[in-house]
């Protein structure tokens, strides 16, 4: 059991959801009818410059998020990948 003094501490600061984003920045996210591998890579090289780069990123197991472009690109950028 995990005690308050034996449990890894993560650094959060820099972490942000989907609830911190402004307006502006919900505008940027353009809408998409089908999420392409090709949609999907545009959307975070878009996300990564102005706002860094996550510690994880959680994706469902969708063919998109699990395709060698994809998941090469956030292995590139040492982001790790979690799959629900």
């Amino acid at each position: 059991m995990g005690t308050g003094e034996n449990r890894v501490r993560h650094d959060r600061s820099k972490q942000r959801s989907p609830s911190d984003l402004i307006d502006e920045e919900w505008a940027l996210i353009a809408p998409s009818i089908t999420l392409e591998t090709a949609f999907c890579l545009d959307a975070v090289n878009e996300a990564l410059s102005p706002h860094g780069k996550p510690a994880i990123f959680n994706t469902d197991q969708g063919s998109q998020f699990t395709s060698v472009a994809f998941t090469g690109l956030l292995q590139e950028q040492k982001i790790k990948i979690g799959v629900a």
